[in-house]
């Protein structure tokens, strides 16, 4: 069964699904033994693990990498974050095809302004 179809079927089983955060293989490894069914990308963790002192300061490009390098380690589904899309419509549109392509189950999209503040988060299951 896909990856995507797993997470949806969890989504909807009307039981909690907690989803713990990865920032790096390791982690996402030490998650999926431990027994979690799915994870968890945040934007927030990768800049710290980078050393950044802004979340903002995660680009797509590294974004991208560090999810992939995630999914590629573990068996169970992978929940992206991919902030504000990183762009307008037409890039929001590729950041999405982009995640995809690395084999993410879904993907957290924020409606939010720059400086961190008013964020609306939306789910995109693949």
């Amino acid at each position: 069964m896909n990856k995507n179809v797993i997470l949806k079927n969890l989504l909807n089983s009307g039981e909690t699904l907690i989803m713990p955060d990865a920032y790096d293989p390791i982690s996402a490894k030490l998650i999926e033994n431990t027994g979690f069914k799915a994870i968890q990308c945040s934007g927030y963790s990768f800049s710290i693990a980078a050393g950044y002192k802004r979340e903002i300061d995660v680009s797509l490009e590294e974004n991208i990498e560090w999810t992939r390098r995630i999914v590629e380690s573990v068996d169970v589904p992978v929940m992206a974050d991919a902030e504000d899309g990183y762009g307008d419509t037409a890039e929001v549109i590729n950041t999405m095809i982009r995640f995809i392509n690395v084999g993410v189950a879904g993907v957290n999209l924020e409606d939010q302004i720059p400086d961190g503040k008013d964020k609306v988060p939306w789910l995109m299951l693949i």
